[in-house]
């Protein structure tokens, strides 16, 4: 017979939010570091772009609360959208010094940034009872939740090559110099 321990049970919870914790002051840090760089060289367009970064984010994480079911409370508990977000926030604020120097680079974080949001804000989920929901918990419907799910899937993964993209492309620059 199978008998579960609670005491690894609660080592792998504590070291799960030391970990998603550790993530986001890690996230915090570069992006307070990018803005006190961007405002000491004086670059507007810099700062925008952190701030259209946070932005996406937030409008991100309110639409992960408001549409909170049983698809968000398993891909919490594996830390996937933390990972994910801090990914996001990490890669495209390194590669924010270097935006100027390349369209292209400049193209992969505005697709990077519609991927990112685009992808969690149609991402539906459901309850125990009751249709799936989506976009704020405002469209309830199955056929279009359905629907909604396969794109959102196809967003995210777009999201994480365009951040591949963004790291690809940042290492050119910086090669060449």
């Amino acid at each position: 017979m199978f008998t579960f321990n609670t005491g690894i049970l609660s080592a792998v919870v504590i070291a799960g939010a030391i970990l998603v914790i550790a993530g986001v002051i890690f996230a915090a840090a570069v992006i307070i570091k990018a803005v006190i760089l961007s405002s000491k060289n004086g670059n507007k367009s810099k700062i925008k772009y952190i701030l259209l970064c946070v932005f996406c984010v937030l409008t991100a994480a309110v639409s992960w609360i408001l549409n909170f079911g049983w698809l968000r409370i398993i891909m919490t508990f594996t830390a996937i959208p933390l990972i994910h977000t801090a990914t996001f926030i990490v890669i495209n604020t390194l590669a924010l010094p270097y935006a100027d120097k390349s369209k292209r680079l400049t193209v992969y974080g505005v697709l990077s940034f519609i991927t990112y949001l685009s992808g969690y804000l149609l991402l539906p989920d459901s309850g125990d009872y009751g249709p799936s929901y989506m976009f704020f918990g405002l469209i309830k419907n199955d056929i279009i939740t359905q629907a909604s799910f396969y794109l959102s899937a196809v967003l995210l993964t777009s999201n994480v090559v365009f951040l591949i993209l963004q790291i690809t492309q940042r290492a050119k620059i910086k090669k060449t110099g």
